[in-house]
């Protein structure tokens, strides 16, 4: 006669078990978000937000400065444009275009923030072809020569601060989440 026993595990997920099934099922991480997204469009979704931790942490510092005249600050893929806007409401940065920065170096946030500065010149969706007349080399000239707190060049040093603040606290957060594991573990491991 064959007695059952109940028994309780406590299981844990590898780290990668996640990025493993997705490329299993998708072949890539890039084709994954792509049928996501896919399908939440197909779902009716009005907004598709993808953030990844440390685009998200560069959104977040950027949104955080509020000198884009009232534009969202959003991660795209594009396969021709390092960023582009619709003109009033969002500036849109090529995923790529942006992972090839060091953030780090004040060469590299000036770039992004010039680059900011110029979509924020054009008062029309640059999604397409655009051009650049007189009118959009005044709006960028006035841009970049605004007052203290107006104008977006202001804000590298507070925003390469901020960054280094933020990564800091990842981190840190990251750092006393293996410690808590790590005593659980411990703790399973010494009740067994």
């Amino acid at each position: 006669m064959t007695v059952a026993v109940k028994e309780t595990r406590k299981l844990v997920a590898h780290e990668k078990l996640l990025i493993d099934v997705i490329k299993r099922q998708a072949g890539t991480l890039k084709k994954a978000i792509l049928e996501g997204t896919m399908n939440s469009v197909e779902a009716g979704a009005t907004e598709i937000d993808i953030n990844f931790l440390a685009e998200k942490r560069i959104v977040d510092v950027l949104s955080y400065l509020g000198c884009w005249d009232g534009r969202k600050i959003r991660i795209g893929v594009s396969d021709v444009a390092a960023a582009w806007t619709d003109g009033s409401s969002f500036i849109a940065l090529d995923r790529s275009w942006l992972k090839s920065f060091t953030l780090t170096s004040v060469g590299s946030v000036l770039g992004l923030f010039t680059t900011l500065c110029h979509e924020m010149a054009h008062d029309t969706d640059t999604a397409g072809t655009h051009n650049h007349g007189p009118e959009f080399y005044e709006k960028y000239y006035e841009i970049t020569k605004k007052g203290s707190w107006q104008n977006p060049l202001h804000h590298v040093y507070k925003f390469s601060e901020k960054m280094d603040k933020e990564r800091i606290e990842t981190k840190r957060i990251q750092e006393e989440t293996k410690e808590k594991d790590l005593q659980e573990s411990l703790v399973a491991a010494s009740s067994s």
